[in-house]
């Protein structure tokens, strides 16, 4: 009997480029993908069948890529540890090799309408005339930070479980029919329209870079990733006791997606704070989640005496993932009397994506 063990293929694909920072990158993403596909296929072989071995991505051919990219207009589900997913057929799920696919965000061949901006949709892998396909749903009925519903019934985006397997609760005009839809992840798009942003690494600007993204989540195969903002403008003043974000810009933060509201993440803020020369003078700051101007627990003050002090700190915290779009920011909040100045603040976080 042939064994129903998936292939591993422990061996890099490709020839790693000649440049030191893209080779580190593909060797780093090979090793990734090595290091998963023996504990992914055990799995498989085991009973998690059911466990799909692609990856929602920005880049073709990338299924762990991690790069800055603004302005995406296609989405690929790609090989990652495996090249298996499960399609249900109407009485079992039937694991299905696959090659990579992808969905332009103007689509409606395979999906109901085109992708509108700062709107949330779900991804979901089919059969289609014999043809496996990756398809959006409908658009999430609201998309909000922290406030975020798919919506129920006929025309959502609804999920279901089958065999622990979350697929498409209703039919999806233009995709598969109730139930026939592997639900594989999420995707939020910038304010643009029928494109998204996968920028996380390193990005700074005065107040810090505006519209950074982790555009996309994955339902199978998360990773760590790791997304920094740092403000790099030169000093300013604050004296008000209000919270409010860091330089009062409305970029210092960082955007995210997450499909089920599963897994929490660690965000940090920094700031560097130079204390008027008076005696309780103090500046607080830490990290706001889905606002800037909340009262927020875990912020970290600072106070000196009557001389003037350079201080630098941060304030980390592990949060809960909102369901759908969530983002942190740095924030601040003065003592209400001294004009204290501050620099080079910064968000960041670790997410699993």
């Amino acid at each position: 009997m042939a064994s129903t063990t998936p292939i591993i293929r422990p061996y890099l694909r490709g020839s790693p480029p000649s440049d030191t920072a893209s080779h580190d990158r593909f060797v780093d993403e090979e090793l990734r993908r090595i290091q998963y596909s023996i504990s992914d296929a055990t799995n498989f072989a085991a009973g998690g069948e059911y466990a799909s071995g692609g990856r929602l991505t920005a880049v073709s051919g990338s299924p762990f890529y991690q790069g800055n990219g603004t302005g995406f207009t296609t989405c690929y589900f790609t090989p990652a540890v495996h090249d298996i997913v499960p399609i249900w057929n109407g009485a079992n799920f039937i694991p299905q090799q696959f090659v990579e696919l992808s969905d332009s965000l103007s689509d409606t061949t395979n999906s109901p309408a085109a992708c509108v901006a700062s709107s949330l949709y779900d991804y979901f892998v089919s059969m289609r005339n014999g043809v496996m396909v990756l398809s959006r749903g409908p658009v999430w009925t609201t998309t909000g930070w922290g406030t975020s519903a798919r919506g129920t019934g006929a025309g959502t985006t609804q999920l279901t479980q089958v065999n622990g397997v979350y697929v498409n609760a209703y039919a999806i005009a233009n995709g598969p029919p109730a139930g026939y839809g592997t639900y594989v992840g999420t995707m939020l798009t910038n304010a643009t329209g029928a494109q998204f942003n996968f920028n996380p690494e390193f990005q700074s600007g005065s107040g810090g870079a505006a519209n950074v993204y982790i555009g996309l989540w994955n339902m199978y195969n998360r990773r760590p990733i790791y997304c920094y903002n740092y403000d790099n403008g030169t000093g300013y003043t604050y004296a008000t006791a209000t919270w409010r974000g860091m330089r009062a810009s409305g970029n210092l933060n960082i955007r995210y997606v997450n499909g089920l509201g599963i897994e929490g993440f660690t965000a940090s803020a920094g700031l560097q704070v130079t204390t008027a020369a008076a005696i309780g003078a103090s500046t607080a700051f830490g990290v706001g989640h889905n606002s800037a101007t909340g009262n927020w627990p875990y912020a970290k003050s600072v106070a000196m005496s009557a001389n003037a002090y350079l201080l630098v700190g941060e304030a980390t915290v592990h949060l809960p993932a909102s369901l759908g779009a969530g983002y942190i920011a740095g924030c601040e909040f003065g003592d209400g009397v001294n004009t204290n100045t501050l620099s080079q603040g910064y968000i960041g976080g670790q997410f699993f994506q």
